[in-house]
């Protein structure tokens, strides 16, 4: 399974993307790619974080008000 979440990931104004990469299952099987936006409709290329892990994406809000 794959979760994806769309999200201001840093502090640029431009929405940014986290998806998981692989099937979950076992060990070394998937991490979370980070494509960052780029203000014009396009992404950064994939950063590839946490190999290994089994995990579920979702958005949270962070900010201090």
């Amino acid at each position: 399974m794959f979760y994806v979440v769309v999200a201001y990931l840093n502090s640029d104004s431009h929405l940014d993307v986290a998806v998981t990469t692989g099937d979950n299952i076992g060990p070394n099987s998937s991490s979370v790619a980070v494509l960052l936006g780029d203000g014009r409709g396009g992404f950064s290329a994939p950063t590839f974080t946490f190999p290994g892990l089994m995990m579920v994406l979702g958005p949270a809000d962070t900010t201090e008000t």
